[in-house]
């Protein structure tokens, strides 16, 4: 628990300073990466940017090349399909949406 309120924090924190700096565009995420950079275990951050996802505090997408688009990661048969999509070399765009 104690864990995910650190994700929880340091998501937010880089969502907010992105979504200032960034222009409308997506913070392109390697999870793996990303956790190692927080130093917190990378099931819990894919947990939080699903849950994020699911309140509507921000939109998840990768590439897919069988749809030819990028697609949201409700669109892949699983979470890890999402999280480990080759065809984007790993990488989740994360958008963050009004309200965050």
């Amino acid at each position: 628990m104690r864990e995910s309120l650190i994700v929880w924090d340091r998501v937010a924190k880089s969502l907010k300073f992105f979504q200032r700096m960034g222009a409308g565009k997506p913070w392109h995420v390697q999870v793996g990466v990303e956790s190692d950079r927080l130093n917190v275990s990378d099931v819990v951050m894919r947990r939080t940017l699903v849950w994020l996802a699911q309140k509507g505090y921000v939109r998840l997408t990768s590439w897919s090349y069988s749809l030819r688009r990028e697609a949201d990661y409700w669109e892949f048969p699983t979470s890890d399909a999402f999280f480990f999509n080759r065809d984007d070399c790993n990488y989740v765009r994360v958008m963050p949406l009004i309200g965050f």
